[in-house]
């Protein structure tokens, strides 16, 4: 995946985050056996949402599968992915306000935050 962070754009106090696949030598479209999903693009919109002193994110998501896959599946695995996704922000968040989270680190940012920590309050 890459992807690309703008911050306060287009709008104060609105941010961005959009990724895309990319081609990677060490697993290639038919490395064995393996059907590549083509991401076209994974975006997050994050917009100041006043009415209840907060924000409001918009999730998008556009992708071609490769291949012959069941929906159930496909539908199991995009639930399951927005659940890891709200667990990860919910625990940087939570380190963010107990003042444990450097966000001049990049590497406090990465999704490598262990299972462990999901169900922490």
């Amino acid at each position: 995946m890459k992807q690309h962070l703008h911050k306060n754009f287009p709008n104060e106090g609105t941010h961005i985050s959009v990724s895309r696949s990319t081609t990677h030598p060490e697993f290639p479209e038919d490395y064995d056996g393996c059907i590549r999903i083509d991401t076209h693009m994974i975006g997050y919109l994050f917009v100041p949402y006043p009415k209840i002193n907060g924000t409001k994110m918009h999730w998008i998501y556009i992708d071609n599968l490769k291949g012959n896959i069941p929906g159930k599946l496909v539908q199991t695995i995009a639930n399951l992915m927005h659940v890891k996704t709200y667990l990860d922000m919910k625990y940087v968040m939570k380190k963010y306000q107990d003042g444990d989270l450097n966000l001049n680190d990049s590497r406090e940012l990465e999704y490598n935050i262990g299972i462990e920590n999901y169900h922490k309050k």
